[in-house]
């Protein structure tokens, strides 16, 4: 059967600086949700204006659809002054071309007196997009998970057996609830718990649902996040974001070989690997002129177990002549270490990614290009952060997002722009005069700027 998912809204709340953001994409906006073509998503605003916190919800999304943990540093991303966050989204999921749904879900996560945190609610819904454009049934709750004091499973009707202490069938869920609220996992899409509760859902929709969002958040769900970004500046290992499909099966992840040396790696890894730069090298070349990777094997060895592994190093090869990729710039690693999943954006209309500052290192004419590309042949979806405003040149008004000044509306589009407008122009001109509802830049004073600058020189010169 052929399925198809998308991210349409994303609506954040208490997450770091951002108290409310609404995050819709250009085709939830449009109610356009699938037309067959890439979507590309710029965020643009200023420092600590909330555009990094978007990928970092869009990361923990992918671990509670994956029924991974929380990451342990989700009570640092929490407001310091609110006991409460959530995660609003909204999903197109379309199977076969007829049947097409909107999917809610709600995540409410609280701090804990031990200062952890803990899911206290989630929320799966959906309704049906009827034929008629614009006709759509009501909403309708599939699950949802109300664990503030005691745990309850709604809808009742639905699942009234599992509050029955006396069945054998009830405790078992209960303790996998247990089980689930100690690991942080979802409830939803926990596979321990989802075991428990799937015999109740007996419209097929719903079950199939629940399995199109685990298999979306595993195998087409890709967040890049700015640690990655360090570990390829301090030339330590160089993460491989990746999507291989063959006749066999798909491979996803992320893959790291170290930039300071040689990585031993097991034998199944290295032909991984190779299928990676191999699947790499096609495109690589069109975007840095003559430009190849190459893993070389430098030796083998077997460990304790009997285990075969490889002795790697990546290099770069430009006219025959090999350099170590760690002696290449920021910015020919950084394309190096996303390129498979650009590729997986590009043909896959499932296929979603999510980059932090995808303009660093890139020369902002390629940057340019490259989204040029995506916009005009692409399939997937593409959510990225930048400071470059090159993107804002090639892509129309509504592919862009701007952050405010105003913690309650973080995420707004610009309106009135017209097909012949600038939008660099536009935005800078914004930022100058406003003339926008919500304030995008809090204004800097360079006179200001350049007596603090005096000023802190001197601060202890009289000690």
């Amino acid at each position: 059967m052929n399925t198809i998912v998308r991210m349409q809204s994303m609506t954040i709340k208490n997450i770091k600086n951002v108290k409310s953001g609404v995050a819709d994409f250009p085709s939830y906006k449009n109610e356009t949700y699938f037309d067959g073509n890439s979507e590309i998503l710029g965020l643009y605003g200023q420092n600590g204006s909330g555009k990094t916190t978007l990928i970092n919800m869009a990361g923990i999304l992918k671990r509670i659809l994956s029924g991974d943990a929380l990451p342990d540093n989700t009570i640092e991303l929490m407001d310091c002054n609110e006991q409460e966050s959530g995660l609003d989204c909204v999903f197109y999921i379309e199977k076969n071309k007829t049947d097409r749904h909107l999917v809610y879900y709600q995540l409410a996560l609280q701090k804990t007196i031990d200062s952890q945190v803990k899911i206290i609610e989630e929320r799966l819904s959906y309704k049906k997009l009827n034929e008629i454009e614009g006709k759509r049934k009501t909403r309708k709750l599939i699950i949802g998970f109300d664990c503030k004091k005691a745990i309850t499973v709604k809808p009742k009707d639905k699942f009234k057996d599992l509050e029955n202490r006396n069945m054998t069938r009830s405790l078992s869920f209960k303790i996998a609830m247990a089980l689930g609220a100690e690991r942080k996992t979802s409830y939803v899409f926990s596979p321990e718990i989802s075991k428990k509760y799937s015999s109740y859902l007996k419209d097929d929709t719903e079950a199939m649902i629940i399995e199109d969002l685990k298999t979306f958040g595993h195998r087409s769900l890709c967040v890049i996040e700015n640690e990655r970004l360090g570990s390829i500046l301090m030339n330590i290992l160089i993460p491989f974001s990746f999507r291989i499909d063959t006749k066999y099966g798909s491979a996803q992840g992320e893959y790291p070989i170290a930039l300071t040396g040689d990585t031993l790696i097991r034998e199944e890894e290295y032909a991984l690997t190779k299928k990676i730069i191999q699947q790499i090298n096609v495109v690589l070349s069109k975007i840095v002129p003559e430009l190849q990777l190459e893993v070389l094997e430098k030796s083998s060895e077997y460990s304790k177990n009997g285990e075969k592994k490889i002795r790697v190093e990546l290099v770069t090869v430009r006219n025959g002549r090999k350099v170590s990729l760690k002696n290449e710039s920021d910015g020919i690693v950084k394309i190096i270490s996303i390129l498979s999943s650009l590729i997986a954006v590009y043909n896959r209309p499932s296929y979603c990614m999510f980059v932090d500052e995808l303009d660093s290192g890139i020369f902002e004419f390629l940057l340019g290009e490259i989204l040029k590309v995506m916009s005009e042949g692409g399939k997937g979806q593409l959510i990225f952060t930048s400071h470059n405003l090159r993107p804002l040149e090639v892509l129309n008004a509504n592919n862009i997002l701007f952050t405010t000044s105003n913690p309650e509306k973080r995420y707004v589009y610009l309106s009135n722009i017209k097909k012949t407008n600038n939008l660099r122009d536009v935005y800078l001109r914004t930022i100058y005069m406003g003339g926008n509802d919500e304030q995008l830049y809090i204004e800097t004073d360079a006179a200001a700027m350049r007596k603090a600058f005096r000023k802190a020189d001197g601060l202890f010169k009289d000690e």
